[in-house]
């Protein structure tokens, strides 16, 4: 069966509750749509080695998501050419991946891990047969200013925060194929969730890591140096969406230097503020 859909706001172009089988599809998402949703069901692609393309595109109001799967599974059985769309609007950027952890909301230790190891698991069980990620067979094309993952309740280190890194636990084979890298694609959008800065910053540099990241009403923790001489440049800021204010924690137990005209080292607002050292 050959799938061709255009899909426009708070739409989804293919839905499985139960078993649905594709040998190819042509999906196109636009302003809130998603290109493809499981919600307890199985949602094979490609199954006859038929080739889909992808389109994950930006909106009026709200970008797409390629894939959510809070329940069941995505099998990409066979290529899957995709590419995700960009804005400089946060709210109008194109998503290609939903995750989302769990805990006590505002207790930051509670909160869902996030690493290689992590990601492998849940490649495999969203993507694959519980053993082996079917994500090797999408090829992704991330372009300028659009969104690989948007997570909620996770605890990150910086240092994981690379495709590269996030997706080392899945072996060569089972790793989406990822281009756009430099190109200033955003890699996260942590939403209530906890920051652990773990590696060197240097805000003058656009393609740090942590300027690749979009944080929202989310906890920082700043465990290295954050660096920076331009003006108009905040090391850790962050505002509170939610009670309860621990939500937003700021803690600075590392060295924050920033030389630039009207520069701060911390901003909050509705926040928890547990140590400055260093700035």
């Amino acid at each position: 069966m050959l799938l061709q859909m255009w899909q426009e706001k708070n739409s989804v172009g293919v839905y499985s509750a139960g078993s649905l089988a594709i040998d190819s599809a042509s999906v196109s998402a636009y302003d809130s749509a998603v290109n493809f949703y499981t919600n307890g069901g199985t949602l094979s692609i490609g199954n006859n080695g038929g080739t889909s393309t992808v389109l994950t595109g930006t909106g009026a109001n709200k970008g797409a998501l390629m894939f959510y799967t809070p329940s069941g599974n995505i099998l990409l059985n066979g290529p899957v050419n995709a590419t995700v769309q960009g804005s400089t609007d946060t709210l109008k950027r194109g998503t290609a991946f939903y995750y989302t952890g769990g805990g006590t909301l505002g207790t930051t230790s509670s909160y869902t891990q996030l690493n290689p190891i992590a990601i492998a698991s849940w490649a495999r069980n969203r993507f694959g047969n519980g053993t082996t990620s079917t994500l090797g067979n999408l090829n992704l094309t991330m372009n300028q200013d659009s969104r690989l993952f948007l997570t909620e309740q996770v605890d990150v280190a910086l240092s994981n925060t690379s495709a590269t890194s996030l997706f080392s636990g899945l072996s060569s084979t089972e790793r989406p194929n990822i281009t756009g890298a430099g190109s200033g694609y955003r890699t996260f959008m942590l939403y209530h969730s906890h920051l652990n800065v773990d590696n060197a910053v240097n805000l003058d540099n656009t393609n740090d890591p942590y300027n690749l990241m979009e944080i929202s009403s989310s906890s920082i923790t700043n465990n290295s140096t954050i660096t920076g001489t331009q003006a108009g440049q905040i090391a850790l800021a962050q505002a509170n969406d939610t009670t309860p204010k621990s939500v937003v924690t700021l803690t600075n137990n590392g060295t924050i230097t920033l030389s630039g005209a009207n520069s701060a080292g911390i901003f909050l607002l509705k926040t928890v503020l547990l140590r400055i050292q260093m700035i």
